[in-house]
């Protein structure tokens, strides 16, 4: 199986093929994969995909793709099926009568998702963002409820959680550190493995880290990455501290249970105290 891309489809369906037997070779043009990913994530996962055996070219040059090959400047890579997961941009075809935004790819919207045309919300892919199901089912129950007049609270892009499905899961939220700091905030970062985690050692799924960008001022939560064993349900602790403008001090307070994957999460928080006792 050749896969042409090397974003978060791509490398999840990647993924999956390769546990079922199949050789898989990753094309991607530009010079990583995962790009939406902060830099340790992208890398832990790419070793990820490499232990799996999944062959990986980068700055690849597409001369021509046939019904059984990729030809690229320097190779050819054969294939039975192809997969091409290169990204997707919405129809507006059908919406000429609504503004388009800057760059003339989705529907141009305000906070409540209305129009140009008043009587006309457009939420999900259609509109600039994140281009997941959760991010969609929240702009619609927005709408909803703003059609409703119940004034609903405003879905902000910083609340809303990436996940990467591989064999070795991923999900974040927020801020990088380098986009908290280009953000004008004074920020600390903390970090814990789940090599010291009981429960992960129990499980043989030791690998991976829980990063967390803090606001050194009101100890807020402004990003957490999360690489490891159930990382898409672990990050929901996280999630629910940082919607509610809790802190890094009652992460650390919480009294996780033994043996848990959750622990990590209050490792990563006693770090930012010096306190963690397995780093």
């Amino acid at each position: 199986m050749a896969v042409i891309g090397g974003g978060v489809i791509a490398t999840e369906l990647a993924s999956s093929m390769a546990d079922l037997g199949v050789d898989v070779t990753i094309v991607e043009v530009a010079n990583d994969i995962l790009l939406t990913e902060i830099e340790e994530v992208r890398e832990l996962l790419k070793s990820h995909l490499d232990q799996q055996g999944i062959k990986m070219i980068t700055n690849a040059k597409i001369n021509n793709v046939s019904k059984s090959k990729v030809v690229l400047k320097n190779e050819e890579i054969e294939f039975d099926t192809l997969l091409i997961a290169a990204g997707r941009q919405p129809n507006t075809q059908i919406t000429q009568e609504l503004h388009l935004d800057m760059d003339k790819k989705f529907i141009k919207v305000n906070e409540h998702y209305q129009t140009s045309q008043e009587h006309i919300y457009a939420i999900g892919d259609l509109v600039s963002g994140y281009q997941l199901a959760h991010a969609a089912s929240a702009h619609g129950i927005h709408v909803v409820e703003t059609l409703a007049k119940r004034n609903p609270s405003l879905v902000r892009q910083e609340d809303i959680t990436r996940c990467i499905y591989i064999r070795l899961e991923s999900a974040s939220v927020g801020l990088s550190e380098s986009q908290a700091k280009e953000a004008g905030y004074d920020v600390k970062v903390t970090q814990s493995a789940f090599q010291g985690n009981a429960k992960a050692l129990i499980k043989g799924e030791n690998e991976g880290f829980i990063k967390l960008v803090i606001d050194k001022k009101y100890g807020e939560i402004l990003g957490a990455f999360i690489v490891g064993p159930h990382a898409t349900d672990l990050i929901g602790e996280l999630l629910g501290v940082k919607v509610s403008e809790g802190t890094i001090n009652e992460i650390s307070n919480i009294i996780q249970p033994h043996p848990a994957l959750l622990e990590t999460i209050g490792e990563s928080s006693d770090a930012y105290f010096g306190t963690a006792i397995h780093m």
